[in-house]
Protein backbone atom coordinates (compact mmCIF):
# COMPACT_ATOMS: atom_id res chain seq x y z
CA UNK A 1 0.00 0.00 0.00
CA UNK A 2 1.59 3.63 -0.85
CA UNK A 3 -0.47 6.55 -0.11
CA UNK A 4 1.14 9.75 -1.95
CA UNK A 5 0.13 13.26 -0.07
CA UNK A 6 -0.29 16.34 -2.81
CA UNK A 7 -1.83 19.70 -1.16
CA UNK A 8 -4.24 21.63 -3.28
CA UNK A 9 -4.53 25.12 -1.68
CA UNK A 10 -5.25 24.57 2.22
CA UNK A 11 -6.30 20.71 1.68
CA UNK A 12 -4.46 17.80 1.15
CA UNK A 13 -5.31 15.25 -1.13
CA UNK A 14 -4.36 11.69 0.46
CA UNK A 15 -3.96 9.05 -3.00
CA UNK A 16 -3.70 5.69 -1.44
CA UNK A 17 -3.15 2.88 -3.54
CA UNK A 18 -1.92 -0.84 -3.78
CA UNK A 19 -2.64 -3.78 -1.62
CA UNK A 20 -4.27 -3.56 1.74
CA UNK A 21 -1.53 -5.00 3.87
CA UNK A 22 -1.12 -4.96 7.92
CA UNK A 23 2.41 -3.74 8.33
CA UNK A 24 1.78 -0.83 5.00
CA UNK A 25 -1.57 0.57 7.10
CA UNK A 26 0.07 0.68 10.43
CA UNK A 27 3.33 3.10 8.82
CA UNK A 28 -0.32 4.73 6.91
CA UNK A 29 -1.85 5.33 9.82
CA UNK A 30 1.22 6.81 11.96
CA UNK A 31 1.61 9.34 8.83
CA UNK A 32 -1.57 10.69 8.84
CA UNK A 33 -2.19 10.91 12.84
CA UNK A 34 1.07 12.78 12.74
CA UNK A 35 1.33 14.73 9.86
CA UNK A 36 -2.63 15.63 8.70
CA UNK A 37 -4.57 15.42 11.36
CA UNK A 38 -4.80 18.53 11.86
CA UNK A 39 -5.38 19.29 8.93
CA UNK A 40 -7.95 19.55 5.85
CA UNK A 41 -7.80 15.62 3.78
CA UNK A 42 -9.42 14.26 1.27
CA UNK A 43 -8.69 10.37 0.68
CA UNK A 44 -8.40 9.29 -2.72
CA UNK A 45 -8.90 5.42 -2.79
CA UNK A 46 -8.29 5.28 -6.92
CA UNK A 47 -5.81 2.14 -7.54
CA UNK A 48 -6.37 0.57 -3.66
CA UNK A 49 -6.66 -3.03 -3.71
CA UNK A 50 -8.02 -5.59 -1.59
CA UNK A 51 -6.97 -8.47 -0.64
CA UNK A 52 -8.13 -9.80 2.47
CA UNK A 53 -8.94 -9.81 5.76
CA UNK A 54 -5.63 -9.54 7.21
CA UNK A 55 -5.41 -5.82 6.45
CA UNK A 56 -8.66 -4.38 6.45
CA UNK A 57 -9.45 -4.81 9.88
CA UNK A 58 -6.39 -2.48 10.87
CA UNK A 59 -7.61 0.26 8.03
CA UNK A 60 -10.72 0.49 8.58
CA UNK A 61 -9.86 0.92 12.76
CA UNK A 62 -7.14 3.47 11.33
CA UNK A 63 -10.05 5.28 9.28
CA UNK A 64 -12.48 5.49 12.28
CA UNK A 65 -9.28 6.86 14.27
CA UNK A 66 -8.79 9.50 12.32
CA UNK A 67 -12.44 10.95 12.30
CA UNK A 68 -12.33 10.42 16.19
CA UNK A 69 -9.30 12.43 16.46
CA UNK A 70 -10.23 15.07 13.63
CA UNK A 71 -13.98 15.43 14.68
CA UNK A 72 -15.06 15.40 11.37
CA UNK A 73 -16.35 13.58 8.91
CA UNK A 74 -14.05 11.73 6.74
CA UNK A 75 -14.12 12.40 2.95
CA UNK A 76 -13.05 10.40 -0.11
CA UNK A 77 -13.88 9.67 -3.53
CA UNK A 78 -12.50 7.47 -6.17
CA UNK A 79 -13.53 4.73 -3.81
CA UNK A 80 -13.60 0.92 -5.25
CA UNK A 81 -16.51 -0.38 -5.44
CA UNK A 82 -15.79 -3.99 -3.41
CA UNK A 83 -14.86 -1.54 -0.42
CA UNK A 84 -18.43 0.56 -0.82
CA UNK A 85 -20.35 -1.85 0.99
CA UNK A 86 -17.43 -2.09 3.18
CA UNK A 87 -17.73 1.22 4.48
CA UNK A 88 -21.26 1.77 4.09
CA UNK A 89 -21.32 -1.46 6.65
CA UNK A 90 -18.02 -0.38 8.80
CA UNK A 91 -18.01 3.43 8.72
CA UNK A 92 -21.47 4.51 8.59
CA UNK A 93 -22.48 7.87 9.90
CA UNK A 94 -18.33 8.92 9.79
CA UNK A 95 -17.56 9.09 5.84
CA UNK A 96 -18.84 10.77 3.07
CA UNK A 97 -18.31 9.59 -0.76
CA UNK A 98 -17.99 11.91 -3.62
CA UNK A 99 -17.95 11.97 -7.05
CA UNK A 100 -14.50 13.38 -7.17
CA UNK A 101 -11.64 15.79 -5.97
CA UNK A 102 -13.42 19.51 -7.04
CA UNK A 103 -16.63 18.02 -5.14
CA UNK A 104 -15.17 16.95 -2.07
CA UNK A 105 -12.85 20.06 -1.52
CA UNK A 106 -15.95 21.87 -2.00
CA UNK A 107 -17.84 20.01 0.54
CA UNK A 108 -15.82 21.88 3.28
CA UNK A 109 -17.15 24.93 2.31
CA UNK A 110 -20.45 24.08 0.85
CA UNK A 111 -23.21 21.63 1.14
CA UNK A 112 -22.37 19.39 -1.72
CA UNK A 113 -24.18 15.99 -2.87
CA UNK A 114 -22.57 12.49 -1.80
CA UNK A 115 -22.72 9.25 -3.53
CA UNK A 116 -25.00 6.96 -2.05
CA UNK A 117 -23.19 3.30 -1.33
CA UNK A 118 -25.09 0.72 -1.66
CA UNK A 119 -26.36 -0.68 1.39
CA UNK A 120 -24.46 -3.33 3.48
CA UNK A 121 -24.99 -6.76 3.18
CA UNK A 122 -27.29 -7.89 6.14
CA UNK A 123 -27.24 -11.05 7.69
CA UNK A 124 -30.65 -12.28 7.81
CA UNK A 125 -31.77 -16.35 8.81
CA UNK A 126 -35.08 -17.58 7.26
CA UNK A 127 -37.27 -20.00 10.33
CA UNK A 128 -38.25 -23.26 8.94
CA UNK A 129 -39.81 -25.99 10.86
CA UNK A 130 -39.08 -26.17 13.92
CA UNK A 131 -35.29 -25.29 14.96
CA UNK A 132 -33.85 -25.67 11.53
CA UNK A 133 -32.93 -21.92 9.90
CA UNK A 134 -30.63 -21.46 6.62
CA UNK A 135 -28.83 -18.54 6.47
CA UNK A 136 -29.45 -17.02 3.14
CA UNK A 137 -26.00 -15.70 2.51
CA UNK A 138 -24.56 -19.64 3.04
CA UNK A 139 -27.55 -21.62 1.03
CA UNK A 140 -27.01 -22.52 -2.78
CA UNK A 141 -29.41 -22.31 -5.17
CA UNK A 142 -29.45 -25.43 -7.70
CA UNK A 143 -30.70 -24.85 -11.31
CA UNK A 144 -34.10 -26.49 -10.43
CA UNK A 145 -34.79 -23.79 -7.80
CA UNK A 146 -33.94 -26.03 -4.84
CA UNK A 147 -32.07 -24.95 -1.52
CA UNK A 148 -28.76 -26.50 -0.59
CA UNK A 149 -28.91 -25.52 2.99
CA UNK A 150 -24.98 -25.29 3.65
CA UNK A 151 -25.93 -23.24 6.94
CA UNK A 152 -28.44 -25.62 8.73
CA UNK A 153 -27.61 -25.55 12.35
Amino acid sequence: MKAKVKRNGEIFIVHVSGKILMEPVEVFRQGCLTKLIKDKFIFNFDGLSFVGSNGITPFLEALREFERVQGRTLKMYNVPSEFQKIFAANLAGIHNVYTDEEVAMRSFYENVPTINLPDPVVEDTVELEGDVTIDPLEAEMDHQGSVEASGVS
